[in-house]
Parts: C-alpha cells; sequence; structure tokens
C-alpha cells in the first residue's frame, strides 16, 4: 500500500484490491496516481465480504464525500511514547519563542536554569495535561525538570559553542542539542520530524540459507 511518503509524477493507473479499512489510507493510496497527467484508479471488491458489498452499494454517494469520513486520530494525548518523542522539542520550542535573548540558532548556550518562562512553560503543559490525565502530571513536570537540567549540562560541557541544531551551512565540528533522523550527530538528542509514528520499532532481518544447510 503507497499510501504516504512515496510521490511518483509518471503513475498513472492503480488498482485497489477490497476496500481499505480506514478512509484516509484509502485516499492516501489511490491519491498517488494522476500528480502530473490525467490517471485512473480501479477498485475491485470481493463479493463474500460484505464491507466491500456495501462500499460498492453506496460507491457514487462514498466518493462524493469520501473526506466526510476520515477518521479522528487515534494517538491519546500526554501518552507516555509522545512525550517521550516529542515533549524535549516542544519545551524547547516555546522557550524559544517566548524569549527573545535564546532563539536564534547560536543562542542554546544562553540559557540558565533560572530563566523567568520556565515555570510558565512548566504551569501551562501541566496544566493541559491535567485536563486529559491528572495522574500523569508528577511524572510530566518530573520529566520536564529532568529536560532544563539536560540543556544546563549541556551547555556546561560547551559554554562557548553550543548551537540548537545541524544546518546546512553549520559548521560540522559545532556541538548541538538536537539531530534529525538523517543526521548521525554524537552526543545529541533525536527529535522528530512528525508525532504520526508512536509506537516502539523492532527491528527485522532476514537469514539465507541454502537446503543443504537443512
Amino acid at each position: 500500500m503507497i499510501s504516504v511518503g512515496v510521490d511518483i509524477d509518471r503513475l498513472g493507473l492503480m488498482v485497489i484490491t477490497g476496500q481499505p479499512k480506514s478512509t484516509s489510507e484509502y485516499i492516501q493510496a489511490s491519491s498517488r496516481v494522476g500528480r502530473k497527467y490525467p490517471g485512473v484508479v480501479f477498485t475491485l471488491y470481493n463479493w463474500s465480504r460484505p464491507r466491500d458489498i456495501s462500499h460498492y452499494e453506496q460507491f457514487i454517494s462514498y466518493h462524493s464525500k469520501f473526506y466526510s469520513y476520515v477518521e479522528a486520530t487515534s494517538v491519546t494525548p500526554y501518552s507516555y511514547r509522545c512525550r517521550d518523542k516529542g515533549l524535549r522539542a516542544v519545551i524547547i520550542g516555546l522557550l524559544r519563542q517566548l524569549d527573545s535573548r535564546l532563539y536564534r540558532n547560536s543562542q542554546a548556550k544562553e540559557f540558565t536554569i533560572e530563566n523567568r518562562y520556565i515555570d510558565e512553560i512548566k504551569e501551562f503543559i501541566i496544566n493541559r495535561c491535567n485536563e486529559i490525565d491528572e495522574i500523569d502530571k508528577e511524572n510530566i513536570g518530573e520529566e520536564i525538570d529532568a529536560i532544563f537540567d539536560w540543556w544546563e549540562r549541556r551547555i556546561k560541557e560547551n559554554p562557548d559553542d553550543l548551537l540548537y541544531q545541524q544546518y546546512k551551512f553549520t559548521p560540522k565540528d559545532k556541538p548541538v542539542l538536537f539531530r534529525s533522523i538523517n543526521q548521525d550527530i554524537k552526543n545529541s538528542e533525536l527529535i522528530p520530524d512528525s508525532l504520526r509514528d508512536v509506537e516502539a520499532e523492532v527491528d527485522t532481518y532476514y537469514t539465507f540459507w541454502d537446503e543443504e544447510d537443512e
């Protein structure tokens, strides 16, 4: 299923076998054709599947307004995995927006633990969390404190040239707080480009052997 991240302009024909479970997946997959030139999508339904039959019977009605059937996101706000992946970048991003002394890439080293916006950010996030799940507010408070402590430690290690992130024209020898998924920088924290993937990942490997080895 070519549902995300693949754009090939020349694709003009697609065959979808069966009806995908989610409308959002169906829209993303079928919209991969006809990007540059006109395209056509054929859908093959299975007569033995009630869902396929239902979509066949309501085909015109469904496709005339299928954006109204797009499902709401199922990611729980402030869940542990969301916080683990995104909280660090969100907090530092907020501080850079609030404090004009910290917004430039070269100003990462200007942070101090006495910054007057720390309590404001912490209170805002915890109060927002309380609207969803009061049970986890203590953990979130501790995680926020740990992030600011980590930032202060990095400044002590690199007091003169610490940056937020390495960009195209940034000197490669400069220490940074963050790295993106396609960068390999020591002593930096990975920040996500998207919160779409919040599940833990497992690597799989293929093992090849000859019949004689059996």
